[in-house]
Formats: structure tokens, C-alpha cells, sequence
């Protein structure tokens, strides 16, 4: 797996890697891989907090505004934007990012990181 840094800009990489982590769950992929790769490369070993998550949180929220927008201006089935917009928000509503999403998340990882 590659991990591109190149588009993290001037944020926090672990910002940066917890957006990664989310989209990896969104379509059911295990982040163990990443985080675990992340760590061999010399990354932050602390453990994971729930600000680790607020780019995701951002970005799941930006997409659920331009889904919307898309699927209301596309609303013919068929219509490859309004159909794809309208994936995306069957996606986010299934499996929302929500605080408690997030704080379940956060003990998730940092208990996989204590038995490794």
C-alpha cells in the first residue's frame, strides 16, 4: 500500500491519516495495514485521539453538502453525476462519521496498537 503525503499540505500528517483511516472503513477495508505501515516509516506513535478525525469529520460533511447539491440537479436515474452523488450519500448516511463513531474508533486503534 502507498501512503501519499504529497496532498496533506500544511496540516498534521496524522490528520492526514486519519482521513485515510476513515475512508478505508467507509468501504469496509481493515486500517490496520496503514497504521502499522505509517509507524515502520518513522510516523507518530502516540496513541490515536478524537482530533485525529476532525479533517475527516470536515470532509465527510463538504461531500454530504455537494452530494446533495449534485443529486438535486441531477435527479434523472441514469445521470452519472446525480447517480454517483446519490451513492455517496446512501454511504455517509449508512455509516455516518459521528462523534461517537469517532470515539469508538479511537479505542478501536489504540487497543489493536497495545496487543501488537
Amino acid at each position: 500500500m502507498i501512503f501519499d503525503w504529497e496532498n496533506s499540505g500544511p496540516g498534521a500528517p496524522r490528520h492526514d491519516l486519519g482521513s485515510t483511516i476513515a475512508d478505508l472503513l467507509e468501504v469496509d477495508i481493515d486500517p490496520s495495514p496503514l497504521v502499522a505501515g505509517y509507524r515502520r516509516a518513522g510516523g507518530d506513535e502516540r496513541a490515536f485521539a478524537p482530533g485525529d478525525f476532525g479533517q475527516a469529520l470536515a470532509h465527510q460533511a463538504h461531500m454530504m453538502e455537494l452530494s446533495c447539491q449534485r443529486a438535486l440537479d441531477h435527479p434523472a436515474m441514469g445521470d452519472e453525476i446525480g447517480d454517483r452523488a446519490r451513492w455517496r450519500l446512501d454511504r455517509a448516511l449508512i455509516k455516518p462519521l459521528t462523534r461517537l463513531a469517532v470515539d469508538r474508533l479511537v479505542i478501536d486503534l489504540n487497543q489493536r496498537a497495545r496487543s501488537h
